[in-house]
């Protein structure tokens, strides 16, 4: 599974939340065109044993991309699998990871629980719930808040057999200027198995606020769209 034409350009970020079933070893990579593949890491994973996983990966201060680039999905035992991926800029180049928290639960209304207090007052959280059933299962809504996630929404899952064979992700965003701890959670899906996680990462200090993609516009960031894939 791979999500292609990512213009990101160098010094940008790449953040992935995936969604799938709890079986085999995943990794996630990073090809940009005429340089060699790189990979992402793991920042965090929450595990609904044998239901459903979720789980944030990122890559900071890309190298040059004279084109575009794809991000890969590997897991050669995985059926039902799902990515979204955001393009970020203005991060710290390094040590840009900060806080995370996650949860895992059976109910309509899932949350990753609140991180920690923020290093940084200029930070971007990135939401991730993984549920166990189809595409068509209630979206619901994302919860409203200064540090709550609910900015900039991907949703995909996958369909077909027995509703439990099925993996959903739901993928948020928020930029925020204060340290108070961020939370993605949900009310009003289909209840479910479901897995709950959020990372923050830092602003550089030159660069404050950050963007996400080319600007913080929502019709630009509606056209994410292509970088959210299922399987």
């Amino acid at each position: 599974m791979s999500v292609g034409d990512l213009a990101a350009v160098v010094g940008d970020s790449l953040v992935a939340v995936v969604a799938e079933k709890d079986t085999g070893t995943t990794t996630v990579t990073y090809k940009p065109q005429g340089q060699p593949t790189v990979s992402l890491t793991k920042d965090i994973e929450i595990i609904s044993v044998a239901h459903v996983r979720c789980s944030i990966w990122s890559i900071h201060n890309i190298i040059d991309n004279p084109g575009t680039g794809t991000v890969e999905y590997a897991n050669s035992t995985n059926t039902a699998k799902n990515m979204a991926v955001y393009t970020v800029t203005g991060l710290a180049t390094s040590a840009t990871f900060d806080k995370s928290a996650s949860s895992t639960g059976t109910s309509a209304t899932p949350s990753s629980t609140q991180t920690a207090t923020l290093a940084q007052t200029d930070e971007v959280l990135i939401g991730g719930i993984g549920t166990e059933g189809p595409d068509g299962d209630a979206a619901g809504t994302w919860n409203a808040g200064a540090n709550q996630t609910t900015d900039n929404n991907q949703r995909l899952g996958t369909t077909g057999g027995n509703p439990a064979s099925n993996t959903t992700v739901a993928a948020t965003t928020k930029i925020v200027s204060a340290t108070t701890g961020g939370i993605a959670s949900k009310t009003g899906i289909t209840s479910s198995k479901w897995a709950a996680a959020i990372a923050t990462y830092k602003a550089a200090a030159a660069d404050i606020p950050p963007g996400l993609g080319p600007n913080l516009d929502m019709d630009t960031m509606s056209q994410l769209g292509p970088v959210l894939w299922r399987y």
